[in-house]
């Protein structure tokens, strides 16, 4: 996936049809005028004096598209929406929410947005059916090749 503003690589990673990403100036950019038409949410996210500015590496996570699916169904108003936590630990941006996926243990991964809405997600069947899906909707990869390496990498646990 490429922002529709550059060619530069989006990192992503998708989840049971639910694509994952950082939110960073050029993702609020595919607004155009994104400081007066851009989901209100993001729109402060970005602009607050917050953490983002002190610790370059702590990156809000959001849900930039949601492909529909039975594992998606009732998450479509969680587009866009800030992760907070997933199982109960803080985000802390992209890749550490992937590395949270791929050390996964529960059954059911619990994602928290900073809304306090809660998405469930069946983590066995969600693995199983995101091939499908991607498949279905022509997403070419579970993520984008800085993801892929994270998800696959050497300290991947046995599948």
């Amino acid at each position: 996936m490429t922002t529709h503003s550059s060619t530069a690589q989006l990192s992503y990673f998708v989840l049971g049809g639910i694509v994952f990403v950082d939110l960073y100036m050029g993702y609020l950019m595919e607004w155009g005028d994104w400081y007066r038409v851009g989901p209100r949410q993001l729109v402060n996210r970005a602009t607050a004096d917050s953490i983002y500015q002190k610790n370059p590496d702590q990156r809000v996570v959001v849900p930039a598209s949601v492909l529909m699916s039975n594992l998606t169904k009732g998450y479509g108003d969680f587009l866009h929406a800030p992760v907070k936590k997933f199982n109960g630990e803080e985000v802390n941006n992209l890749y550490h929410f992937v590395e949270l996926w791929r050390n996964n243990t529960e059954e059911f991964v619990q994602i928290e947005f900073l809304d306090k809405r809660l998405m469930l997600l069946p983590y066995t069947e969600v693995n199983e059916k995101t091939p499908d899906i991607m498949k279905k909707y022509g997403v070419p990869a579970q993520g984008s090749p800085d993801v892929l390496e994270l998800l696959e990498g050497p300290d991947a646990p046995d599948a």
